[in-house]
């Protein structure tokens, strides 16, 4: 009979599963008994779960120790863990990613050398922090790319 770790290890070897398909690898798993489990995965954040109804999918969590970042980014470069961390959540599967959309008029009211996306607070906060123009005018680009 499967277990919950069995069930868990085989979420975290493949690249997302549905329920259904849960239930074709674990067919001695009744199918609520597959639902809370996968609930309480979820919950205890071993898990992620995107969709709703028939269409969800269950994915693995990768941790920083799990992924091998030399795919990702040069060895010869050294990486603090936060690094590694941005790493991971940037390369997670285009499938788990959070749609986001951009606000046009905020996009196209910018002026070069006239106005700013940072507030003016923000840039006082930055200056006073002994961030110079130029690196606030990159913060600014990256806002405006992200």
């Amino acid at each position: 009979m499967s277990s919950i770790s069995d069930l868990l290890q085989n979420i975290q070897l493949s690249t997302g599963l549905t329920l259904a398909e849960v239930l074709a690898r674990h067919p001695d798993i009744r199918r609520r008994t597959a639902q809370r489990w996968l609930a309480k995965m979820t919950e205890a954040g071993q898990i992620i779960a995107i969709g709703e109804g028939r269409a969800r999918r269950y994915f693995p969590i990768k941790s920083a120790d799990a992924v091998n970042t030399d795919d990702i980014f040069p060895q010869h470069i050294p990486l603090f863990a936060d690094s590694i961390d941005i790493l991971v959540y940037v390369n997670r599967p285009i499938a788990i990613l959070t749609p986001v959309g951009y606000q046009r008029d905020f996009l196209e009211s910018y002026q070069p050398n006239k106005t700013r996306y940072l507030s003016e607070p923000l840039c006082r906060q930055l200056k006073k922090w002994g961030i110079p123009d130029k690196l606030n005018s990159l913060l600014e680009l990256m806002v405006v790319r992200s």
